[in-house]
């Protein structure tokens, strides 16, 4: 696993495959630095015709590995891709 040190201002990109919603790409903030820091996800949902915005807080350490599921964000199968 490689090891990643998340700073204020880095930014995650990510986006559901196999979710029952169609999920597009919205980038993530680290909003503290220190341990226990929490990445702030929004996430923007598509159900029916209309868009909803979303946002979700997930520790920081759940995003050590290169591509991770969380399973914090229930059961819509959210893949974290790094850029």
């Amino acid at each position: 696993m490689t090891q990643r040190i998340w700073k204020k201002g880095d930014r995650v990109t990510w986006r559901c495959e196999d979710a029952p919603l169609k999920v597009s790409p919205i980038p993530a903030r680290v909003v503290q630095e220190d341990e226990g820091a929490e990445i702030a996800i929004d996430i923007l949902l598509r159900i029916g015709s209309q868009w909803v915005r979303e946002r979700r807080r997930v520790p920081a350490s759940s995003l050590m590995e290169r591509r991770r599921v969380i399973p914090q964000l229930d059961e819509e199968l959210i893949e974290m891709r790094f850029d």
